[in-house]
């Protein structure tokens, strides 16, 4: 019997340490196949820099918390990539932008120092070269308010704004500009809206998109501008009779120095910022904007301002329905 005992204790105490064993060997092998794919995880993170940016985790096909992981990070890494395209997209259009102006008024200091000049000519060169400092100037200013909002802070304040006296004094501003073009500039349906926001960024916006219309429709073309409200925004509206935007274009007109036509613009002094500001100016209003175009037909650019609940909202009609807005020159000769 104590024979017997002493055997079933020894089986016994073989078998736990081979379980043991086996049990250890087990949970190693499977803990290395369970972490195989974080180990993977942690290599592709670990090579994708700079240079490999468009490289992105491969997923198990498991549908676990591992898989949803890694899915999660190859969204970020899209982000990444395409933040750090529109970074190196807008560094060469900011260079390209920059270089064109400095070359001019390096030529033009050149042409002036080969020999001796008449004054009239020196003059004429130097009026050249404010031109492309006002550029120069342009587009600092853009860049810099651009940036300011990229980086969170603050470019509107809140102010009580009659946004139809504004649409009404900015057009009137143009006014003179569209009739140098023979253009007929017209307000149409233009109500008195109150809201809160920043007055001056609201006129820069308006014109800015006026000041593409003009540039944009030829002579005996039309520019129609409206505000009325509508769902509890402000609806501003402003559409030509203009050469119109190709469809492939229109997703990116608001993309900073894009450009439909660059000789055109390049030839009106443009530098295609104007409607990045737009857009930010918009939103920084909680607001939105749309363009829709057609070749040949026309662009109409639609504003969308939420109003503020607890201001007056109260609208009343601007004049009549229509009202074409003349430089003063024109109402001189009328007046005669």
């Amino acid at each position: 019997m104590t024979t017997s005992l002493a055997l079933f204790r020894r089986v016994c105490g073989a078998g736990l340490a081979l379980a043991t064993i086996l049990s250890v060997v087990a949970g190693r092998i499977l803990s290395r196949r369970s972490l195989r794919p974080v180990q993977t995880l942690t290599e592709t993170a670990g090579r994708i820099g700079a240079e490999t940016l468009g490289e992105r985790v491969r997923l198990v096909g498991t549908d676990d918390e591992l898989d949803r992981l890694a899915e999660t990070i190859n969204r970020m890494l899209d982000r990444i990539e395409r933040h750090v395209d529109q970074v190196q997209q807008f560094t060469a259009d900011a260079s390209h932008e920059l270089r064109s102006p400095l070359a001019a008024l390096r030529g033009n200091a050149e042409v002036a120092l080969t020999r001796n000049r008449p004054a009239e000519e020196l003059r004429r060169v130097l009026e050249n070269s404010i031109e492309h400092y006002d550029r120069l100037s342009r587009i600092a200013e853009d860049l810099l308010l651009l940036a300011k909002a990229d980086t969170g802070h603050q470019i509107v304040r809140k102010e009580g704004v009659r946004l139809g006296r504004a649409v009404r004094s900015v057009a009137d501003l143009y006014g003179p500009m569209a009739c140098d073009h023979g253009i007929e500039l017209v307000l149409g349906d233009c109500q008195e809206i109150r809201l809160e926001g920043d007055g001056a960024r609201l006129r820069q916006l308006i014109g800015n998109l006026l000041d593409n219309a003009i540039k944009n429709t030829k002579t005996r073309g039309r520019i129609t501008v409206s505000l009325t409200p509508m769902n509890g925004n402000a609806r501003l509206e402003i559409s030509d009779t203009g050469s119109g935007i190709p469809a492939h274009h229109l997703s990116r007109v608001f993309d900073r120095f894009y450009r439909v036509d660059r000789a055109r613009s390049a030839q009106h002094g443009g530098t295609g910022l104007g409607l990045s500001i737009c857009r930010m100016i918009a939103e920084c209003h909680g607001g939105s904007i749309d363009i829709a175009s057609s070749p040949g037909e026309g662009t109409s650019v639609v504003v969308t301002i939420p109003l503020d609940r607890g201001a007056d909202q109260s609208s009343r009609r601007a004049g009549a329905p229509l009202t074409t807005v003349k430089s003063d020159h024109s109402r001189r000769t009328e007046s005669q």
